[in-house]
């Protein structure tokens, strides 16, 4: 299929039904404060190179040493 991306690494798939927006949050809220530091800048990572691609981030640019 002519321009369809493929992602190679995956990430695990979570599901949750809330009955209610202030459930949903509170869910939200709770599996983030489940991630580690670490987890989470992982993961954002990933979804930037998914959006942007490999650009070089803009935090890295500004590095002075």
């Amino acid at each position: 299929m002519a321009g369809v991306k493929t992602y190679t690494r995956c990430m695990e798939r979570v599901v949750n039904k809330a009955k209610s927006f202030a459930e949903a949050d509170a869910w939200d809220r709770k599996q983030q404060h489940r991630m580690s530091p670490q987890e989470r800048v992982r993961v954002s990572r990933v979804l930037q190179k998914r959006v942007f691609g490999s650009t070089k981030d803009i935090r890295a640019c500004q590095k002075t040493s």
